[in-house]
């Protein structure tokens, strides 16, 4: 068993920052939360998804903490664990000899100029790592289309194109003057 990891980068500069998304992770998990883990068995196809492991206390902000298997249904995942579980996780579903691989996407973002981060976390040193293979394949993932991702991005097209019905706002004197015309019989808006 080969498996691919993946990490999701919390860039915050502030408290109140949003959570961006190193965009691969992003673009196969769809996770929304910071400091989430992913992996692919690449041998059975069955996705991992890594959640952290939420103090008590944290339940005074987010009201509730939500369960593995909430994640697990929400991002559709075979399986979910805790962060602190990587290493014992992936070692448990690798069945070969010697040390697990895993591939992990580091490279160059050509529209940031920015390298991606590869997956670290504690353990990973127990496992074989590959940086070059992964990145071009993710890449040309992303940029090939499958049907069904060309109908959702037309479909985006269109409604983002429709015609907007409401008058823009050089028109809005002359749909106004048009109305007191029409409904008041008066032609100028003093009479009015």
């Amino acid at each position: 068993m080969h498996v691919m990891a993946w990490v999701l980068h919390h860039l915050a500069l502030y408290c109140n920052d949003t959570c961006l998304h190193e965009s691969y992770f992003a673009y196969l998990f769809g996770v929304r939360e910071p400091s989430f883990y992913g992996a692919i068995d690449i041998s059975t196809g069955k996705s991992i998804l890594f959640a952290p492991r939420l103090p008590a206390e944290y339940a005074v902000w987010m009201v509730e903490i939500k369960a593995l298997s909430h994640f697990k249904e929400t991002y559709m995942v075979d399986m979910a664990y805790y962060t602190d579980e990587i290493t014992k996780v992936l070692n448990n579903q690798y069945k070969g000899s010697g040390k697990p691989m895993l591939f992990l996407p580091h490279g160059l973002n050509t529209d940031s100029k920015n390298f991606s981060k590869p997956a670290e976390f504690e353990g990973i040193e127990k496992f074989e790592t590959d940086l070059k293979i992964l990145h071009p394949i993710l890449t040309e993932c992303c940029v090939v289309k499958s049907k069904l991702e060309l109908a959702v991005i037309q479909y985006a097209n269109d409604i983002s194109s429709e015609e907007d019905e409401s008058p823009f706002e050089f028109r809005a004197l002359e749909v106004f003057l048009e109305a007191i015309s029409s409904f008041h019989a008066a032609r100028t808006i003093e009479l009015n």
